[in-house]
């Protein structure tokens, strides 16, 4: 059987999810001691400033909790609920604490992820098994096109080795292979010599006769 010290009521008070708690230090540094009670789970929240800039998450409980810790600065406390209509009472034995009503700022920190269809999680799941097939199998197929590439290129060089230096063909001056150069030169003297009988047959038979 749970037991729970609630001692006298008139201790106790109400805090709202919109409202803050202050501590304030009055010398180097000070201990704080505060009891809470919650009908839902409760995050409370710690800052040095008051728009919670710098907050840092003290505890996350709910019921009957206690709450210690030491400061060497002001400290600002809220609490944040999932449930808004959550109940929350606070007991705290030293008095020098001031509670402040919270400008309209929403946070939205403690809100939890919402649970998903599962039919719909499951689905998701397999698309993201194919997608992951598939780009293994595109992977697989790019690496197989690359590795084909390189086999044909090397087939390529074994079938047409490159030629030596020396036996690596050279062209004349005049840009014609050697052998046509020649046949060029030995046209271009026949038909020299058959030019010169001509002109030899032609002032032949021009001569008058003796």
């Amino acid at each position: 059987m749970k037991r729970y010290q609630i001692q006298a009521l008139d201790g106790w008070n109400k805090l709202k999810l919109n409202e803050t708690l202050e501590f304030t230090v009055k010398g180097t540094s000070r201990t704080i001691r505060v009891e809470f009670n919650t009908s839902d789970k409760v995050a409370l929240y710690g800052s040095n400033t008051k728009d919670f800039a710098d907050e840092k998450l003290l505890v996350s409980e709910e019921g009957l909790f206690t709450l210690i810790t030491s400061i060497s600065q002001t400290l600002y406390v809220r609490a944040s609920s999932k449930e808004k209509s959550a109940s929350i009472t606070y007991k705290n034995r030293a008095s020098d604490h001031n509670v402040e009503k919270m400008s309209d700022i929403k946070f939205t920190g403690l809100e939890m992820r919402r649970t998903r269809n599962p039919e719909m999680e499951r689905l998701m799941h397999m698309v993201k098994t194919a997608q992951s097939e598939r780009e293994q199998i595109l992977l697989a197929e790019i690496a197989k096109v690359k590795t084909q590439n390189v086999e044909v290129i090397e087939d390529v060089k074994t079938a047409f080795p490159e030629l030596a230096e020396g036996n690596k063909p050279s062209l004349p001056p005049s840009g014609l292979p050697k052998d046509n150069a020649e046949g060029t030169e030995a046209v271009s003297s026949a038909n020299v010599e058959t030019s010169a009988v001509s002109e030899d047959a032609s002032i032949s038979d021009g001569e008058p006769s003796k």
